[in-house]
């Protein structure tokens, strides 16, 4: 065979995989409009704001929020500005006391919004922000009563007390809770708008909350090796929702063994991938690489202690109930819903709603490439094996449910697993 010939092969053989490669890209790029308009679309042409939306569209839409954003995707961005141009944000600082869990899931939707976009200063950001920033200092300044914490003048003050008290009646009275991680991230996401936006009043003032941010992390991470680490490793022993997890079976009267250092389910856990990544938008150049490295340890921590490959028995990817990698159960008898009751192992399929992504690892994005792969259409058997709930109301199809098992089958799960992020 002649050079020129062989020349001329080569060139079409390259032309012939440019093709391919772009062929791939586009059959995603029509998948994954194809998917957001048969959920994220529907999703936001409700008031996901309100009681019955708020906490799962936090949950849902964090990823797909950030893709519309980071990705450059203007008719996928009118839609979320659309949605939080008609947040009725006066209702939540009226009522900033009730259900103030949810509230936060969405507020926490809002703030990450407010960061993605926050090279435009629109009035209607800025009137947006501002409340924001009032109906945090209401939640701080107000907080709800914790583990019987009661006479503490504001948030920082319970945040002083369970750093500063190791010995405590119940190991859990010491517990950070998720609300008060969720108003840091929210304050460290205002603080970080309003430097932007150039408000240096508003971004002093938040400084006054997001100073905890480190105070905290400086004192309650634990690594037990150079890339594995836990949050609050010693408060959970003793909490009712952590005194079963020596059980892999549910039985009737179980009784209750604390276990010694037992960290957070890998569910909640799976918020932290996000929270460090706020925290971080406003730390000097020091802390940016402490947080860095709490992300990609934690991505390293999630992969060999929680994550677990599929095997011949079970061919899709299962998380561990605890982030140190025990698997028992869960959450027995919660909130007096029986003895039958309990998040079994294996059960927690929440790392389909996309939080790790947050991590922003080579490694992570390879395991949801691979999710997106195998993983859908999800038969019934594998769906109820993620869930605890009662199977016979999950076997539907329920068009533009954010709710989770729903978004295992009706393509929120697969939407998410094709969706990029990278915020490095």
């Amino acid at each position: 065979m002649n050079k020129k010939l062989l020349k001329k092969l080569v060139l079409v053989v390259v032309i012939v995989i440019i093709i391919i490669i772009v062929f791939i890209l586009k059959i995603d790029d029509i998948k994954i409009n194809y998917l957001w308009n048969n959920t994220v679309k529907i999703s936001l042409q409700d008031k996901c704001w309100e009681k019955e939306h708020a906490y799962n569209a936090g949950s849902t839409l964090q990823i797909p929020l950030h893709y519309a954003f980071t990705e450059g995707d203007i008719e996928k961005q009118k839609q979320f500005k659309k949605q939080f141009k008609e947040f009725d944000i006066d209702k939540y600082i009226k009522e900033y006391k009730i259900n103030q869990l949810d509230k936060l899931q969405y507020m926490y939707l809002v703030s990450r919004y407010l960061v993605l976009e926050c090279n435009e200063k629109s009035n209607n950001n800025v009137q947006l922000a501002n409340k924001m920033m009032k109906l945090i200092y209401k939640m701080w300044d107000n907080p709800i009563d914790n583990w019987n914490l009661v006479g503490l003048k504001n948030m920082g003050k319970s945040i002083e007390w369970k750093i500063h008290n190791k010995e405590v009646e119940r190991s859990y009275y010491r517990a950070i809770t998720d609300i008060e991680l969720y108003v840091l991230a929210i304050s460290c996401d205002l603080q970080y708008y309003f430097k932007i936006n150039g408000n240096i009043d508003n971004e002093n003032k938040l400084k006054y909350i997001t100073k905890y941010v480190n105070y905290i992390f400086d004192s309650e991470i634990k690594y037990v090796d150079d890339k594995i680490w836990y949050f609050q490793a010693d408060v959970w022993s003793e909490h009712p929702d952590y005194l079963y997890a020596t059980y892999d079976e549910i039985k009737e009267h179980l009784k209750p063994i604390p276990v010694k250092n037992i960290v957070m389910d890998s569910s909640h856990y799976s918020r932290f991938p996000l929270w460090l990544v706020s925290f971080r938008e406003i730390q000097d150049e020091e802390y940016r690489k402490k947080y860095s490295k709490l992300l990609d340890d934690l991505s390293h921590t999630f992969i060999s202690k929680v994550l677990v490959v599929p095997t011949d028995d079970f061919k899709l990817y299962r998380t561990k109930n605890y982030m140190n990698g025990i698997n028992g159960l869960f959450r027995y008898n919660y909130m007096n819903k029986g003895n039958n009751y309990a998040h079994k192992p294996y059960s927690l399929g929440t790392f389909y709603l996309g939080w790790w992504k947050f991590t922003d690892t080579k490694e992570i994005d390879n395991i949801y490439k691979s999710i997106s792969k195998i993983s859908f259409p999800m038969s019934l058997k594998y769906r109820n094996s993620y869930t605890t709930f009662d199977k016979n109301n999950y076997e539907n199809f329920v068009k533009g449910s954010m709710v989770y098992p729903y978004v295992l089958n009706n393509g929120y799960a697969e939407l998410i697993s094709l969706l990029k992020y990278n915020n490095k």
